[in-house]
């Protein structure tokens, strides 16, 4: 198919030479195989004397994008070298340059893993007024909706730290828009809730702390554990599993950049602890530490678009209620979406339906995931989980760029079920150091019989099991991965 496309872009190119020919033929080939003669193809038309300066900037830019999201950085290079040669600079796709660079210094040490403390540390000059969000409560108020008092505590002018202090009574609310530079402090015992109508199906979608087109914000819990302080829809686990029966909002929905959260407990929500994501670029530089994403309904966490995330001492546990439950689900929409440079230390998943960790993405960025000293529990799946997103990645031709590297941790799994789990074809880079699996007898009835510790699953989607027959030649390294007698 892709030689008698050839020879039709040929012939047609012939009769009307032109770059809108070409983006036609282009467009016209992008399903089918032949992926570096299509380069070449526009390389060699790059140079074609039937074109002006500028045509040939427009071509080389046309390949370089391709380049870039086929998985040719050597290529994307070359191309970028010869656009700069005819006096132009690359266009937007040249950024990708920066990720192949940093793709191939993954992981970073820990040492340069610091986290923030206050807003000065992500570059935020001059403090402003603190104030008390129980300063804006109504007198008259019966305490039903408290949404307004925490907002204009937000909103006052030339405030940089909101104190949400304990009250007698949980804070109710429907959801909080956190503008840029903002500290919020929650003192201990504090229990933030849905507004009770903001719990039914009626008004089930939003946030309830949304941080959206913001950056430099901090949501610090003052207890000794994160139990002490708690934001989510219902009050404890047993009352959402209760009345929270459907998909319906998230603690906190990040789209912004420079965010820590630390010291809290993101639970019993109808959809997610936490949402990131991001419409038009990733949410950056995010910080967890010390976090508890407990019972929630459909993650623990959803990470949509995600660059440089840092993740300590957090507990994905107990998500329960529709798919895909997972303790932290990797799964952008669009392969323009990132999951980039994420870490996690010394965090631990435990009990999660869907399991542990869930890798369900494409992207033409590189996929990145450290994993240091975390512990997998016994859990009614996997510790870790990678499937396939196959739209992209079966048109590239060549293998995806990722990395998913785990050290000094630990998989617990009950006998006969995976610790690592390819739910088809393993797409990304894979490397075990020094970590181990532990078989859990306590198991419930009726799971599977006596199996292997890495198991690949295409049951459920048979078409995958086709994957073989496709050029992915991921390097899977368990060497650094024992197994307890």
């Amino acid at each position: 198919a892709f030689v008698e496309a050839a020879e039709a872009g040929g012939r047609a190119f012939s009769f009307s030479p032109g770059v809108k020919v070409i983006k036609k033929i282009l467009a016209a080939r992008d399903n089918l195989p032949g992926k570096d003669a299509l380069i070449d193809w526009l390389l060699k038309h790059s140079s074609d004397k039937r074109f002006n300066k500028i045509e040939r900037i427009e071509i080389l830019n046309i390949a370089g994008e391709y380049a870039s999201k086929k998985f040719r950085p050597e290529t994307a290079k070359k191309i970028a070298r010869n656009i700069k040669s005819l006096g132009a600079e690359p266009r937007g796709w040249v950024k990708i340059l920066d990720e192949y660079e940093e793709f191939a210094r993954f992981p970073r040490p820990e040492s340069e893993i610091v986290f923030p403390r206050t807003l000065k540390d992500f570059g935020v000059g001059k403090e402003g007024k603190t104030v008390k969000a129980s300063n804006y409560l109504d007198i008259d108020s019966d305490g039903k909706d408290m949404t307004r008092a925490i907002q204009e505590a937000l909103n006052t002018p030339d405030v940089s730290k909101v104190i949400i202090d304990r009250l007698d009574r949980p804070w109710r609310i429907t959801s909080v828009k956190i503008p840029s530079n903002r500290h919020i402090v929650l003192e201990k015992g504090v229990s933030i809730i849905g507004e009770e109508l903001s719990r039914t199906v009626k008004k089930a979608d939003g946030s309830m702390f949304v941080i959206s087109k913001a950056a430099n914000i901090i949501i610090e819990g003052l207890g000794e554990k994160p139990e002490d302080c708690h934001i989510g829809k219902f009050s404890t686990r047993e009352e959402r599993r209760r009345r929270g029966t459907r998909y319906g909002g998230h603690a906190v929905g990040i789209e912004g950049r420079n965010v820590l959260i630390k010291n809290v407990s993101l639970s019993y929500n109808n959809n997610d602890g936490c949402s990131v994501g991001g419409q038009f670029s990733p949410s950056k530089q995010l910080w967890f530490d010390n976090v508890k994403f407990d019972g929630n309904f459909r993650q623990g966490m959803s990470v949509i678009n995600g660059k440089g995330m840092y993740l300590r001492k957090c507990v994905f546990s107990n998500t329960d209620g529709d798919a895909p439950m997972a303790g932290v689900d990797f799964e952008p929409v669009y392969p323009s979406e990132y999951v980039n440079e994420i870490y996690f230390m010394d965090c631990v998943f435990s009990k999660n339906g869907g399991g542990g960790l869930l890798v369900a993405t494409s992207s033409f960025h590189p996929v990145t995931i450290s994993i240091r000293r975390c512990l997998f529990e016994s859990q009614p799946h996997s510790g870790m989980l990678t499937t396939a997103r196959t739209t992209y990645y079966t048109s590239a031709e060549k293998p995806a760029l990722g990395l998913i590297q785990v050290e000094d941790s630990t998989f617990c799994r009950w006998m006969g079920q995976g610790a690592v789990d390819f739910l088809g074809c393993p797409l990304f880079d894979m490397k075990f150091i020094n970590s181990k699996v532990k078989i859990s007898d306590k198991r419930p009835r009726g799971t599977v019989p006596d199996g292997t510790m890495v198991t690949t699953n295409t049951v459920w989607a048979p078409a995958w099991a086709k994957w073989r027959d496709y050029p992915f030649k991921a390097k899977i390294d368990f060497s650094g991965l024992s197994q307890e007698k």
